[in-house]
């Protein structure tokens, strides 16, 4: 579980649909793209790795799965950035 205070990412918008997100103590960057309704596309800045997916948690999990382990931050990238999520 990550602590309350680190509950946070930063965004910079890059451009409709396109987003570099990182967490505010540092590490991977990401590159998000929304394709398209139902295509998303992410992949670690200055990295060659990339998920793809119909929404950006299946992205996220394809990202992981291509290159070992996910930082705990990610998981917050699905509630700021896909606003398909019955839950967001």
């Amino acid at each position: 579980m990550i602590p309350a205070l680190d509950r946070r990412v930063v965004i910079d918008v890059c451009g409709p649909g396109e987003w570099i997100v990182r967490a505010p103590t540092g590490g991977r960057s990401l590159h998000v793209y929304r394709v398209a309704p139902g295509d998303w596309l992410v992949s670690e800045v200055g990295r060659d790795s990339e998920g793809r997916g119909s929404d950006l948690e299946h992205a996220l999990a394809a990202l992981s799965s291509a290159g070992g382990s996910s930082p705990d931050w990610w998981e917050l990238l699905i509630d700021a950035l896909d606003g398909s999520r019955p839950d967001a």
